[in-house]
């Protein structure tokens, strides 16, 4: 593949860097703990837990060394003609983890992964609360000492849409933005 890919730059060549995610995802995992990730027991949990949001994204996370050093040891290869045949009808996977002390894993192809719009396995609606929940937190400060009750009167703004009148839905992305010190060019 493109040899820009594992080394990402900016925001914008990470999130287009699948070796990067891989590595990030893992990162967070090893973070929460073998025990704690052992502990849950279902794909919408999991995919929360090691969901990516911008703070994944900024300096700091695009050159952690931990991250980098487990970008090294990821490797693709090519799935094969089943693998062909079912793009892009979905987004065929397969993952394989090797390790030094625990032996090896692997997973069965995935066409469509926890948060795709076409995955029947998990709870979407759950998993879109969640990212908007965080979202909400970063964009009202949450993580620097903002209001984090901020973020749920974001969330009831834009929840049930059918039933706002033409004012309210005027007035749907009218949001009050608390740019933290992170933030700040």
């Amino acid at each position: 593949g493109d040899p820009a890919k594992r080394d990402p730059t900016t925001r914008q060549s990470a999130d287009h860097s699948m070796v990067y995610i891989l590595a990030s995802h893992l990162k967070k995992a090893l973070t929460l703990g073998y025990d704690r990730i052992k502990a849950i027991d279902n794909n919408t949990d999991m995919w929360k837990s090691v969901m990516l949001l911008p703070l994944d994204y900024d300096q700091r996370a695009l050159y952690d060394k931990d991250t980098r050093q487990l970008m090294k040891k990821i490797e693709f290869e090519h799935g094969g003609k089943e693998y062909d045949d079912n793009y892009p009808k979905g987004i065929p996977t397969k993952l394989s983890i090797e390790t030094q002390t625990a032996g090896s894993t692997q997973s069965d192809m995935v066409m469509y992964p926890s948060g795709h719009a076409r995955n029947t396995e998990c709870d979407l609606k759950s998993i879109l609360m969640h990212k908007w929940q965080a979202m909400a937190a970063i964009t009202n400060g949450a993580y620097t000492g903002g209001d984090a009750n901020a973020a749920q009167q974001i969330i009831g703004k834009l929840s049930n849409v059918q039933g706002k009148s033409a004012d309210e839905i005027k007035d749907l992305y009218n949001i009050p933005i608390n740019v933290t010190e992170q933030y700040k060019l």
